[in-house]
């Protein structure tokens, strides 16, 4: 996604892979008129890549930072320190927080998709009955949520990646089964989850209180979704596959502290190997 910036009295400063950072200037693209997005004179933040996708598809569309942060929250603008971090639960963690959700349906069946399948909250967001496939299994992700300045925005994935089927547990088919069926009228292009990213957070300060464990980022639930895998022995391309990232690098690159030392258990698998059909080890 390319961005062409006009400063204002200063430099702007350099975009990374998933926050573009301002310093008070104006940030435009081809898509957007100049001046249609802008940040406080003095402030240095940054801005996630589903707010960035919006105004692209939303040009003239005009947000102050003080009016970006009471829609959006701190998940979708943050400092960069905050950025760099990566909050997640344990299995044990995440046990404790969905049974404290248990008398909030719709807190409990959010998380558990999060938790279970890796969704990006807009993606979660977005999803409809069309996109559950009850026969075959599978989620189907093709469009994100946003709702910005008092408006709500859908749109495609940033990449080919983004789009995707990933596949739930039986467990998780039938939690969100019985939630569907709980509400009525639901038609096949309305939105399962009618509700944004506020409400979310809502739900999980409400959630981390009453279970007494750390409080999170809401984002911080695909991460945790991301350590389970990594915990199961998945590969870093099925993890990347499952998360819709564009290349297995970004896994790499995000995930790789997680993945354990395993020269211990190759020297051993090489010992074993070493050894013939009889137990006896090889001269070498």
């Amino acid at each position: 996604m390319l961005f062409a910036c006009t400063s204002i009295g200063s430099q702007a400063s350099h975009t990374t892979s998933n926050t573009f950072q301002f310093d008070k200037f104006y940030a435009v693209s081809r898509d957007i008129v100049p001046g249609s997005f802008f940040f406080l004179e003095g402030s240095r933040n940054a801005i996630g890549d589903d707010a960035l996708e919006v105004l692209l598809h939303e040009p003239g569309l005009c947000l102050p930072l003080a009016e970006l942060l009471e829609v959006a929250g701190p998940e979708l603008l943050m400092g960069k320190k905050n950025a760099d971090e990566m909050l997640f639960w344990t299995n044990e963690e995440f046990k404790v927080f969905i049974e404290a959700m248990e008398s909030r349906p719709v807190g409990y069946t959010v998380f558990m998709v999060m938790y279970y399948t890796g969704l990006r909250v807009g993606e979660l967001l977005a999803l409809t009955p069309e996109d559950i496939d009850f026969d075959r299994h599978i989620i189907s992700v093709n469009k994100n949520y946003q709702r910005l300045n008092g408006k709500e925005y859908i749109y495609p994935p940033k990449t080919e990646k983004g789009y995707r089927d990933v596949v739930m547990p039986q467990s998780l088919e039938t939690c969100i089964r019985v939630y569907m069926d709980s509400i009525f009228g639901l038609q096949p292009t309305d939105r399962i989850f009618p509700y944004d990213k506020s409400y979310m957070g809502r739900q999980m300060k409400y959630g981390c209180e009453k279970a007494g464990i750390q409080k999170i980022r809401v984002h911080g639930v695909r991460h945790t979704h991301a350590s389970l895998l990594i915990d199961m022995g998945c590969t870093p391309l099925l993890v990347a596959e499952r998360l819709g990232h564009e290349k297995v690098q970004t896994t790499l690159d995000t995930y790789a502290h997680l993945y354990p030392n395993k020269q211990n258990e190759v020297a051993a698998q090489l010992n074993e190997f070493m050894v013939n059909d009889d137990g006896y080890e090889k001269n070498v």
